[in-house]
């Protein structure tokens, strides 16, 4: 059994396991069914001919496709969100939760992406004006590939030729990760962060709503108001500034406290630099790490570092022609039990060219999974040295 990139799997069921909308459904064909069967018992001297016989079983297709137009079936889920937080300044994380709900009685499967979850709907931002906000780059492609039906929006053609005449294709790779199975009546749960969908840049009201194409049918969830705000230019720095500060002078919703260590302090060129992020449950609840809920920034003498393809493609800042490398999770997701704490090493050369002599400094990013905000680590430091001489 096959399936659209984007559409759940839905398992037969009997028509009593069915909502009532799709037991009235496919009642309404059964009836027609029935209806024609008895025109051909009192008729059937009248369709003894090939040609007749043809007419009549057009006649029949023709009502079977009728009533298939009369009640469309009913979707087997239902969509709902929430804001993560009402308002935010300009650069803060903005993020939504997403509920979806399996309606039927049966099980249904449905897609999962833990690092782009944005990918698997079309969310649309509006202001208070109803204009739609401009959306990044990459999920302005996102949309053209698979929500150009439901976003409204014409579509763009997906092979194009660059200056030097090399053709190229747009497609999505997907994230490679197995179906989530959702249960009757059961619920299954997805935080987007708004930021690496739309350019949230100015002050304002905006409304969120998220919306599928499921076959034929279009489900619309509720309609949530996010602010963003910013009082000052003085305000917005010190709103950066804030959240650079350590977690344990986070503010008490942030369920994380987080720091980072170097493994060494001088490392020579040609041996890996090892940066060791440390993450403790200070919440009385148990909470799930996602690999893509963090990252580490590493800055040299003249700003960042020359990044590597694979830190562009997890921070979304790929070059032009360059494709993104597969978002598979490789392990996890982690639990971390209140008190506990969970330990990740980066690689730092796998996310940057460190090849030059220098000091260094390296922080790291999580994802709260309570607050739902990006909370950063104090710097730590380190040098690259000459390689060591035979």
């Amino acid at each position: 059994m096959t399936a659209s990139l984007l559409d759940p799997i839905s398992t037969p069921g009997r028509l009593v396991d069915l909502p009532p909308d799709g037991r009235r459904h496919i009642v309404l064909r059964l009836r027609c069914i029935s209806i024609l069967g008895m025109m051909i018992l009192q008729h059937r001297n009248r369709f003894l001919t090939i040609g007749k016989s043809s007419l009549f079983f057009l006649a029949i297709w023709q009502c079977i496709a009728m009533a298939q137009k009369i009640i469309p079936p009913c979707p087997c889920y239902s969509i709902q969100v929430s804001p993560g937080e009402q308002t935010a300044r300009i650069g803060d994380p903005v993020t939504i939760n997403v509920l979806l709900a399996n309606t039927v009685e049966h099980e249904i499967y449905v897609p999962q992406n833990s690092r782009h979850p944005g990918d698997l709907y079309f969310v649309d931002v509006r202001d208070a004006g109803g204009v739609r906000q401009t959306m990044t780059d990459r999920y302005s492609d996102i949309t053209n590939l698979l929500h150009a039906q439901v976003s409204g929006e014409s579509p763009r053609p997906t092979a194009y030729r660059d200056k030097n005449g090399t053709m190229h294709i747009e497609t999505y790779s997907g994230s490679g990760e197995p179906v989530r199975v959702v249960q009757p009546r059961g619920k299954a749960e997805d935080a987007i962060l708004l930021n690496d969908l739309y350019r949230l840049d100015k002050v304002g009201t905006y409304t969120v709503q998220i919306k599928q194409i499921v076959g034929k049918q279009e489900i619309d969830s509720n309609v949530v108001i996010v602010k963003i705000d910013m009082s000052s230019d003085t305000a917005a720095k010190q709103t950066k500034s804030a959240n650079a500060t350590s977690a344990q002078e986070a503010p008490n919703n942030d369920s994380l406290a987080v720091w980072v260590e170097m493994q060494k302090e001088q490392i020579p060129i040609g041996l890996e630099p090892l940066a060791v992020l440390t993450m403790k449950n200070m919440s009385d609840r148990a909470v799930s790490i996602h690999e893509y809920m963090y990252r580490a920034h590493v800055d040299g003498n003249d700003g960042e570092a020359p990044t590597t393809l694979v830190q562009r493609s997890i921070t979304q800042r790929l070059r032009p022609g360059e494709a993104a490398l597969r978002a598979d999770e490789m392990s996890g997701p982690y639990t971390i039990w209140p008190d506990e704490s969970l330990v990740r090493k980066f690689r730092l050369s796998y996310l940057y060219d460190l090849s030059v002599v220098g000091k260094y400094t390296v922080y790291c990013e999580v994802m709260d999974p309570l607050s739902h905000r990006w909370v950063r680590t104090k710097p730590a430091t380190f040098e690259m040295t000459e390689k060591p001489r035979p």
